[in-house]
């Protein structure tokens, strides 16, 4: 079947680890020889839902059930996995059209003699591998992740509380600007917002969207709750709700194809060995997320879901 959409055997693997993270399974398509076979696989790893989306899926798909049975939500969340799965074979079909074809593919794997692992051996390579991530892959991590703190933090990181720094925050001057994109989506600039510090990393969604709801630090403990309960009596400007089932719907699909982990991006680049590639990917995925993410909403609202 990988075969068919220009893919080989060994990308099964890193597919199924995207699932967890994007990172090790960039690292884990090294094993495909093919050239092409492998440039299709880093390219469709994003778009595989991993474990970072989960706080935000939950949060969404709880404001859009709430109060009806578990089950709803619980098929709802395995839809999402499998969608992933079927846009991620649709985009490597339609590269694998695009990409002309080079050397010959086959799939063809030793299996190895299994014996008792050597504990030397397993430190050293644990070593060796750690060591050749952090040094290929680490700068720019830690330059994306410093710029987004810079960006949610200055220039009011003075500020007494929490909700005050990040409301006069960069970000959230960002979030401002692209107000009028928010709105075609559902949303407005405290989505805007909550997306921008979402490219730190995708679970920041939800702790951004506490900050920009002001929900209280007494309630850390029952966050979730009180956050949905935010979510529920929020307003625009007109006084319509801010958050509906149409929004979040809106928003889950925008989660499940956008690239927001600038980390992934920063492994992308070692992977596919210049800025041309990662950034091409950056750019599709995100317009896309967002072309989809309002289709969906305006759609919805045409079939009279608000």
């Amino acid at each position: 079947p990988l075969a068919r959409l220009g893919l080989n055997g060994r990308s099964f693997v890193p597919l199924l680890s995207g699932y967890a993270c994007a990172i090790p399974a960039m690292l884990a398509a090294r094993t495909i020889p093919n050239r092409k076979e492998r440039l299709l696989t880093l390219f469709i790893i994003p778009l595989m839902s991993c474990s970072a989306r989960l706080p935000v899926y939950s949060l969404l798909l709880a404001f859009i059930f709430w109060g009806q049975p578990a089950w709803k939500p619980g098929i709802a969340l395995a839809g999402l996995y499998l969608l992933s799965l079927l846009i991620g074979a649709v985009a490597a079909a339609l590269l694998n059209r695009l990409i002309p074809t080079g050397e010959i593919s086959f799939f063809m794997m030793e299996l190895p003699l299994y014996r008792r692992p050597a504990l030397r051996a397993v430190f050293q390579n644990v070593f060796l591998k750690t060591y050749s991530y952090l040094s290929k892959a680490g700068l720019a991590i830690f330059v994306f992740a410093s710029a987004l703190w810079a960006l949610t933090t200055f220039p009011s990181y003075q500020a007494p509380t929490a909700f005050e720094k990040f409301q006069k925050s960069y970000a959230a001057q960002i979030g401002h600007v692209i107000n009028p994109l928010m709105q075609p989506m559902g949303g407005d600039w405290r989505t805007g917002v909550a997306l921008v510090s979402a490219f730190a990393a995708r679970e920041v969604f939800v702790s951004s969207l506490g900050l920009v709801l002001q929900v209280s630090e007494a309630e850390k403990p029952e966050r979730q709750t009180s956050l949905l309960g935010a979510m529920q009596t929020a307003k625009r400007e007109d006084g319509s709700p801010l958050f509906t089932p149409a929004s979040c719907a809106g928003l889950v699909l925008f989660f499940l194809v956008a690239l927001q982990c600038m980390s992934t991006v920063a492994v992308a680049r070692r992977e596919f060995g210049s800025w041309k590639l990662p950034l091409l990917q950056l750019a599709i995925f995100n317009l896309a997320a967002y072309g989809l993410a309002v289709g969906v909403v305006q759609g919805l609202r045409v079939l009279g879901i608000p």
